[in-house]
């Protein structure tokens, strides 16, 4: 099974013809109102209140690790975490070891003697979660403020989802149909498409955003 898990995009691949993708224009980057981003150091105080977030339910990786240890104890590994933390951060590397993931087989339907019906869960360590939250909401902050993210994307954005896209989307239907004017909706269902995400493309964007930025304030830390 963890064979065909990591051979699925490789496959993909071959049955995908290949396209000169044009690259990455400018209209496609929304520009910075004269913003820079830098990490700001995490105190120990962010790591206890978002560690106490995390649901003691939630698996342990391989380290074998559970939240209930961390959470039971973050008052006596606050200030150690967060030295290793902003080291990481300053320094530009993150450990090897965090990175790798326990991956849970999940059945969906079908057959279960097919390893297609089944999706790949990948548990990372906690500490290595712990982390990626503290990051994440530093960026996604700096993102949202500054309205770098496009308006109508519904996923993965604090209190949007599939609901706020439908909505905008009968609301452009009814007001088709009171201008008398035809709708065309088109629905696409992508197979093993996070599989199949081209990484150069997020990366490119972070890199012009990068850019972008440093034409504002000669440097800028991203």
């Amino acid at each position: 099974m963890n064979q065909f898990f990591c051979s699925v995009r490789e496959k993909l691949s071959n049955d995908i013809r290949e396209t000169n993708n044009p690259p990455l224009n400018d209209e496609y980057i929304v520009n910075p109102k004269n913003a820079t981003f830098s990490f700001a150091p995490v105190t120990t105080k962010q790591l206890i209140e978002t560690m106490g977030k995390f649901k003691t339910s939630q698996g342990s990786g391989l380290d074998c690790i559970s939240s209930f240890f961390f959470k039971a104890g973050m008052l006596v590994l606050a200030g150690s975490l967060s030295q290793l933390f902003n080291m990481s951060m300053s320094l530009g590397i993150f450990p090897e070891d965090w990175k790798i993931a326990r991956v849970a087989p999940i059945y969906k339907d079908g057959s279960e003697y097919e390893n297609s019906n089944y999706r790949p869960i990948s548990v990372l360590p906690v500490i290595s979660r712990l982390f990626e939250k503290l990051v994440y909401d530093q960026f996604y902050g700096y993102l949202n403020v500054n309205k770098l993210l496009f308006s109508l994307q519904s996923s993965f954005r604090l209190l949007h989802s599939v609901l706020t896209c439908l909505l905008k989307c009968t609301n452009d239907w009814y007001l088709n149909l009171e201008n008398s004017e035809y709708t065309a909706v088109t629905f696409i269902d992508l197979k093993k498409a996070f599989d199949m995400v081209n990484h150069d493309i997020p990366i490119l964007k972070l890199v012009r955003y990068w850019e972008k930025t440093k034409q504002y304030a000669g440097s800028a830390h991203i």
